[in-house]
């Protein structure tokens, strides 16, 4: 299906698994640091999912973890739906949308969900303007 430009599995993993999985101790820290420890489970949306990185790795290694795969191109929804419907992952959400389009329904979404600020300071990238702030917490 031509859905990543890696083939080779060992690069599949440190490439693509690998990097998905780092990304869990600054969500929980980001999450246990801004929002009620009490609160419903951890919900992220993963916008432009694609493939599925890192939503559908994240969601498979904590179960616990609410995600929605939001993705624009039909193909890859129906891979999405495919694997998540293969794997049984009822923690998973496929939604074929274009982002921008869905804005106020996203941001009702995110309400409860972590907006990873902390994550994008801590991986040095260069463009974290996009993220104005931390979603209130339930």
């Amino acid at each position: 299906m031509n859905l990543t430009a890696v083939k080779e599995a060992d690069e599949v993993m440190e490439r693509h698994i690998e990097d998905s999985l780092a990304i869990i101790p600054p969500i929980r820290s980001s999450y246990l640091s801004h929002c009620n420890p009490s609160s419903k489970n951890l919900r992220l949306v993963d916008v432009g999912s694609g493939a599925g990185l890192p939503g559908l790795i994240l969601a498979i290694a904590w179960p616990g973890w609410e995600v929605t795969l939001m993705e624009s191109m039909n193909k890859r929804c129906i891979f999405l739906e495919h694997v998540v419907g293969h794997i049984g992952l009822s923690n998973v959400q496929v939604l074929n949308t274009v982002f921008l389009w869905f804005a106020l329904a996203v941001c009702l979404l995110l309400q409860g969900a972590t907006i990873l600020r902390y994550v994008i300071e801590k991986s040095y990238h260069t463009n974290h303007s996009f993220v104005k702030s931390y979603p209130k917490c339930h």
